[in-house]
């Protein structure tokens, strides 16, 4: 069975190495990326993702403000997204809540903000990565 994810981070090369690494290592799975919150927004109004993996600091635009007004502050763009996620589901604009793992190279980070979901530091092996997904996804 296909799984989809989505990676929500402003650093398109490290997406695209991570897609290349997830394609070789689990075909199973389609990996798509986002590097703005519009972008990441409209991804998944017309996608279902199983996870989503959200970087915390994200460059805001004028056209992110378009989708969700309330983005003042890139060090809380992934917090913005995450709840904005949270929201979609609960209006059932969205059929099913994905998994997420937040993804930040800040050292620390409150969980409880993300409702205890996974937590991975930058920089991290894509093996590492791939790991956990696995586990999470029930793909081992």
């Amino acid at each position: 069975m296909t799984k989809r994810i989505l990676l929500f981070d402003e650093a398109y090369t490290l997406g695209v190495g991570l897609k290349q690494a997830f394609t070789y290592t689990l075909p199973e799975v389609e990996f798509d990326i986002a590097t703005t919150y519009k972008e990441a927004y409209e991804k998944v109004i017309f996608n279902k993702y199983d996870l989503i993996m959200i970087d915390l600091m994200i460059p805001i635009y004028d056209e992110d403000k378009l989708v969700n007004p309330e983005l003042d502050d890139v060090y809380s763009t992934g917090l913005h997204f995450y709840r904005h996620l949270k929201k979609l589901f609960k209006d059932n604009t969205i059929s099913q809540m994905p998994s997420i793992f937040i993804y930040s190279a800040k050292e620390s980070i409150d969980s409880t903000q993300f409702d205890n979901n996974v937590i991975l530091r930058k920089p991290q092996r894509p093996i590492k990565i791939i790991n956990k997904v696995k586990r999470t996804l029930e793909l081992v």
